[in-house]
């Protein structure tokens, strides 16, 4: 699967809150030292009537956001959604993929163009065989005029988004922090996680990362994202693709700091669980 496809599939298919209708807030799934645990953010003021799926002013700005794959973009497009919700969670999630892209040197290219269909809003890249792939952004909802939740191509967004709740993992004078996991249609877990460094630079070692399911199961990446060097005093975020596994177990991420030795270090970030 070539780069642009596999960035693409990020931005339309892939995240695992627990599951929210209407108006509801997600639940946020925290990640760090501790065993991980479920923790619901604060719940949007509730409408006097049930959500209903309609069309709300943003809906356009906000999918051209995710088609540009442009981190102020998709930030700037958060002025459109109810803090808390799928739809604000989704942006954050994609911001930290495009933010991974930008780190790792690689241009923040959009997507596609972004054009009606149906009640909803869709773009289209195109895979390896050069053929189009679409994906399209509707039954979006509403509360107080701004958006709560979405599906892509018909599936659902909220049950497939986890947020990380801000801890870290300290290793070796490096600070990792999960923020987000994203399951995609593809069957892929995208794990982000940001990085900062102390007084050595570190090379992170994302592309060689495992993950320990649940169920035991142990799975090498599939590929990443993000930078090979991080200077000292300085944070970057790395994405890291583990395909056919849930969220509820922990990402080893091995990394190298400067002048040790070449010594090489592992630390475990638990990615959470739904529930």
């Amino acid at each position: 699967m070539s780069k642009k496809v596999i960035v693409a599939a990020a931005a339309a298919g892939l995240i695992v809150l627990a599951g929210c209708g209407g108006g509801g807030a997600p639940a946020v799934v925290e990640g760090g030292p501790a065993k991980a645990t479920t923790q619901m953010p604060a719940t949007p003021k509730p409408t006097p009537k049930p959500a209903k799926t309609v069309q709300v002013e943003g809906a356009k700005q906000y999918v051209e956001a995710v088609a540009s794959m442009d981190p102020e973009q998709l930030e700037a497009a958060r002025k459109f959604t109810v803090p808390g919700s799928v739809a604000d969670a989704y942006l954050l999630e994609q911001s930290h993929q495009a933010t991974a892209s930008l780190d790792g040197g690689s241009d923040a290219t959009g997507l596609g163009n972004v054009t009606k269909k149906d009640d909803g809003y869709q773009f289209c890249t195109y895979d390896d065989n050069g053929d189009d792939v679409c994906f399209l952004y509707a039954g979006f909802k509403q509360q107080g005029g701004k958006l709560t939740d979405l599906s892509i191509n018909s599936d659902p967004v909220g049950p497939r988004l986890t947020m990380g709740n801000g801890k870290t993992v300290t290793s070796h004078d490096v600070k990792f922090e999960l923020l987000s996991a994203f399951k995609s249609s593809q069957g892929y877990l995208i794990v982000s996680v940001r990085v900062t460094t102390g007084d050595r630079k570190v090379d992170p070692y994302q592309y060689t990362a495992t993950y320990r399911a649940p169920s035991g199961a142990q799975r090498g990446a599939s590929t990443g994202g993000g930078p090979d060097s991080i200077a000292p005093k300085s944070h970057a975020v790395v994405t890291m693709w583990f395909r056919g596994v849930d969220v509820g177990g922990a990402v080893t991420l091995s990394f190298e700091p400067e002048n040790d030795d070449f010594n090489t270090y592992d630390v475990k970030i638990p990615v959470g669980a739904v529930g």
